[in-house]
């Protein structure tokens, strides 16, 4: 199956770089629900029983296993506008 994340190996190493998604849907998770549009930073994807699901940390202390499509993949330049997010907010930069 093809990586959902593209150059990217199946688990996250030191260096790579930080890929940042947003949720299409509410997410109910056992740890917690994930509001729509939250930003989380994908942490690893795996292929499990058939299926291919993403770890992400959603920064609010939660860190699940999501399907690709409850996640959208946030530009570079946008995700910087989401430093520390956990609600889905820009957060406001002084």
């Amino acid at each position: 199956m093809r990586s959902f994340l593209e150059n990217e190996s199946l688990n996250r190493v030191a260096n790579a770089p930080v890929v940042r998604c947003r949720a299409r849907r509410e997410i109910r998770t056992h740890a917690g629900n994930v509001r729509p549009s939250a930003v989380g930073t994908i942490i690893s994807e795996i292929d499990n029983l058939g299926r291919h699901l993403l770890q992400v940390n959603w920064g609010s202390g939660i860190c699940a296993y999501v399907f690709p499509d409850e996640v959208e993949i946030v530009p570079p330049t946008v995700a910087n506008c989401f430093a520390h997010d956990t609600d889905g907010m820009p957060s406001q930069k002084n």
